[in-house]
């Protein structure tokens, strides 16, 4: 008999956030790791009255579930009463599959038999099911997995082609044996990609149909919950209700975004009236060949809030230009995604006169503030700096209500039981072991290699992870928007050194500001700060006060994944909620390897829990520049110039790795205590020294150090003087002001050609965000919906005065709401 093993490993603190975050779904072993991740606790199956509250009758009406039951079972699709006497059943459907190949092509036809038979005037969307077990959907991403959902509900366009991952209505997963459980990790993962590249997507459904049962997922930013099974042959009318609900229920009752639309120009640059999504034929080729970066979208947001006097408004915007998009792929979580945008009734303003925003969209966790109220109370308030500016602020509306997760999209829907163990064994009772699939495999560590007959680990391992999972419920999650009127460029394409000391200055300075102000920031990393090409005090600016807290009377929230920060650039106190304990250089031991594998032990007594305070953030400005020096070229460029000896770019990789870019917390922490418990000399040779050769030890490398010695010394005496802000100030300054740095990209013809290349990528952004119109489409074909066929219609025929100029005007206004236009004659 195997050994009995340990429990899976875990952390307290759910991390979403890494060094290099799109670099995590290029295969599908990592997306299976970040769904485990985001799903731990909160994937539960048997929710028992999941088709009866979601699918209800006032969303799919018991008439219309009759009447296409009626006319299948006179087709013949449905057979009620065999000839030979067996039990009914969907015709070619079989009832005991040899292998999940079989069930492909049967399982095809009844579902598109179940949408051909709905009248035309109940549809809200036209609807196919494609058997694509074998190919996988098309990708605007290009870093993305190879998954191939067996089966998938997508749009019926005029042009035939390939499934896109942008037009994914319903993901089926397909298996063999009768219990649909593990097949949840498959499914969601197709869900995860889905809503990575359909912006205008909420909430998702997705199917499983495992041997003649079906299981309805439903997966919003809370988790996901499973139904009970259906047996499809048993229970056609259930089975009709839910294929039928796909068809013809609200959009927004399915997930997708109504205050969301896409918007298109002619070759006159004229807008298009903004379209739903998935009313347009994906496989049309300027879509096509459109990233989801250029992707322009139109969004009307009411209950805006724009200032502590004013009362709420209705607002639109035109996202033109994605500036992160990977966090939208998040399961549970915030979702976050941003783009630059103007104020759609700004369009028609001569340029000098448009403004140029930062739009963000975010699903918060209910007992967080909304992050705009922090900007709102800062309005105004004297002597701001290093810090953005909040143009409006508020959460979305969907039927005149907070668009949340648990009460409005979930419509109050509780789990039942206990969560799911994504990726092992789902034994069900009544299954013995020997009776599950191959695809049931456990991944949870088998010593043997064969799981025990006897089912002591399975049930050992599952004991433990219930115990953790008692202390979890499902958070309710609001669906946020910010408007900044700020906006610059990413810290990592800094021209010059002499860029990056005074913008790293000036984003000090505002985190100070911010800290007189009564707000700790609590999540400092390169993706919260911008460059900005203004001069001083405002050479870069602090953004993302997500994780930001009045400290006065803040209290952290320990089970939501981003409630103290960017794991790569945190703390070990805040990681571990301990004390550093610094070692004075006379008492270092001689230990080898990178930063010594003997490091002193940490002290076992017991401390006091450590509150996040300004001398935290302050470290995580320190790591983001000792990160830069390491793993960076220098400016815009990852690092390529390593070491030429084997052993030191061994020590490199392996120092980045640890201290930085692995997604295990207690890992990292271990590290940087590790660092802080050596004195300036070694940290000299075992990081400085590691440094590309563009961070110069003498110039990037004295700065690091100094600011190294600072805070060494702050955690010694445990003494946090405001001080410490005019130290690492005085530092920068000097730095930024050094002759030195200012001459450094004339050092060598490399250095000057990245500065020139970061240059010339700001001049070609600026073309775009000051244009009049976003970049321009040359057509696009629009789907509608029509009682026999599927008609295209070019998206210039929405507008159809001849009078180009006056038609785009006439869109500009009317979808602003700031006047109303007559159809042109």
């Amino acid at each position: 008999m195997a050994n009995p093993l340990p429990p899976p490993d875990y952390t307290p603190y759910k991390f979403h956030s890494f060094v290099n975050s799109s670099q995590h779904g290029s295969t599908v072993e990592a997306v299976d790791s970040a769904v485990k991740t985001e799903m731990r606790y909160n994937a539960f199956s048997n929710t028992t009255e999941l088709i009866k509250l979601l699918f209800s009758e006032s969303r799919v009406p018991d008439t219309l579930v009759n009447t296409v039951y009626d006319g299948l079972v006179g087709t013949g699709t449905y057979i009620e009463a065999p000839e030979d006497g067996g039990p009914a059943h969907w015709n070619e459907l079989p009832l005991e599959p040899e292998n999940e190949g079989v069930i492909y092509t049967p399982l095809t036809t009844v579902l598109n038999a179940i949408i051909n038979a709905c009248p035309k005037r109940y549809h809200r969307f036209l609807l196919e099911w494609r058997d694509e077990h074998s190919t996988p959907p098309q990708s605007q991403s290009e870093i993305v997995a190879e998954m191939k959902p067996d089966l998938v509900a997508t749009f019926r366009g005029a042009r035939p082609g390939r499934v896109w991952w942008r037009s994914v209505h319903i993901p089926l997963e397909v298996k063999r044996p009768e219990n649909p459980d593990p097949a949840a990790l498959q499914l969601l993962r197709y869900v995860r990609q889905a809503l990575r590249e359909q912006a205008d997507r909420r909430f998702m459904y997705g199917l499983v149909y495992s041997k003649v049962n079906l299981t309805v997922w439903h997966v919003d930013r809370s988790g996901g919950l499973a139904s009970t099974s259906i047996n499809v042959h048993k229970d056609p009318k259930k089975f009709i209700r839910v294929i039928l609900g796909f068809l013809v229920m609200d959009p927004e009752d399915l997930g997708w975004d109504p205050t969301m639309k896409m918007c298109f120009e002619d070759e006159d640059g004229n807008l298009s009236e903004p379209v739903e999504s998935y009313m347009i034929d994906q496989n049309d080729r300027p879509l096509a060949e459109r990233s989801a970066f250029k992707t322009q979208w139109v969004v009307t947001m009411d209950g805006m809030i724009t200032s502590k006097e004013g009362k709420p408004e209705t607002v639109q915007f035109l996202l033109y230009r994605a500036l992160s998009l990977a966090r939208g792929e998040v399961i549970r979580g915030r979702a976050t995604r941003v783009w630059r945008a103007w104020k759609l009734s700004d369009m028609l303003k001569p340029r000098p006169q448009r403004a140029i925003y930062v739009y963000k969209d975010t699903w918060r966790d209910e007992r967080r503030g909304l992050e705009g109220d922090l900007y709102l109370k800062l309005q105004g308030r004297p002597g701001q700096r290093g810090v953005a500016s909040m143009y409006c602020y508020g959460v979305v509306r969907i039927k005149n209500r907070v668009d949340d997760t648990l009460d409005l999209i979930r419509q109050s829907l509780k789990h039942n039981g206990k969560p799911l163990i994504l990726g092992s064994r789902q034994k069900r009772q009544g299954t013995s072991y020997a009776e599950m699939d191959s695809d049931d495999i456990s991944s949870l560590p088998i010593t043997s290699g064969t799981f025990p007959e006897t089912g002591a680990v399975y049930e050992w391992a599952h004991d433990f992870f219930y115990k953790e999972a008692m202390e979890h419920v499902p958070r309710n999650r609001i669906h946020s928007r910010l408007i900044m009127s700020s906006t610059g460029w990413r810290f990592l394409e800094f021209v010059s050194l002499q860029e990056l000391f005074g913008g790293m200055q000036d984003a000090i300075a505002g985190h100070r500001w911010l800290y007189e102000q009564g707000i700790l920031h609590r999540d400092i990393s390169f993706n919260n700060i911008l460059l900005t090409g203004r001069p001083a005090p405002n050479r870069a600016i602090l953004i993302d006060l997500d994780n930001a807290v009045e400290y006065a009377h803040h209290e952290s929230i320990h089970d939501d994944e981003r409630s103290v920060g960017t794991l790569a650039f945190m703390s070990y106190e805040i990681i571990t909620g301990e004390q550093y304990e610094i070692v004075q250089a006379e008492q270092q031991p001689v230990t080898t390897g990178i930063l010594g594998d003997g490091a002193p032990a940490p002290n076992q007594a017991p401390l006091a829990r450590i509150r996040h305070d300004f001398i935290h953030d302050l470290e995580s400005f320190f790591w983001v520049l000792v990160w830069i020096g390491m793993s960076r070229e220098g400016p815009g460029i990852r690092r390529t110039t390593w070491p030429t000896d084997w052993a030191t770019k061994a020590d490199v990789r392996s120092m980045l790795s640890q201290a930085f870019e692995i997604s295990a917390a207690d890992a990292i922490a271990d590290r940087k205590n590790t660092i802080f418990h050596y004195g300036t000399n070694r940290f000299n040779k075992k990081i400085v020294q590691l440094f590309a050769p563009y961070f110069d030890p003498d110039v990037m490398g004295a700065v690091v150090q100094y600011l190294y010695s600072i805070l060494r010394r702050a955690y010694d005496q445990r003494q946090f003087s405001m001080l410490i802000y005019d130290e690492f100030d005085s530092a920068l300054a000097k730095a930024e002001k050094h002759v030195k740095t200012r001459t450094w990209n004339d050092t060598l013809p490399a250095y000057k050609k990245m500065a020139d290349d970061i240059l010339t990528k700001r001049e070609e952004d600026d073309l775009i965000w000051e244009s009049p119109n976003p970049p321009r489409f040359r057509e696009h074909k629009r789907i509608v919906l029509h009682e026999e066929e599927v008609v295209e219609v070019d998206s210039r025929s929405s507008s159809p005065s001849p009078n180009k100029k006056r038609a785009f005007e006439d869109m500009v206004l009317k979808t602003s709401g700031e006047i109303s236009v007559p159809p042109s004659p």
